[in-house]
């Protein structure tokens, strides 16, 4: 996280995360979708691509898990 994000919390300003980022970024409720970490990343990573990538785990090292 950005340290100023925690200092302002830290202070009062705001008491979650998500309320920073609704008030730079416009986004309603990014706990419920994508994640604050999407608008971090820039979409880079988003909630359900870790998701999807580590359910493929099996197939992309099938070698490894068919022993």
């Amino acid at each position: 996280m950005p340290r100023w994000f925690v200092e302002d919390i830290e202070k009062g300003g705001f008491r979650e995360l998500e309320e920073i980022v609704e008030s730079i970024y416009s986004v309603r409720n990014i706990g419920d979708s994508t994640g604050v970490i999407s608008i971090l990343t820039k979409n880079a990573v988003v909630r359900s691509k870790p998701a999807t990538l580590m359910a493929l785990t099996k197939i992309l090292n099938y070698e490894l898990y068919s022993r």
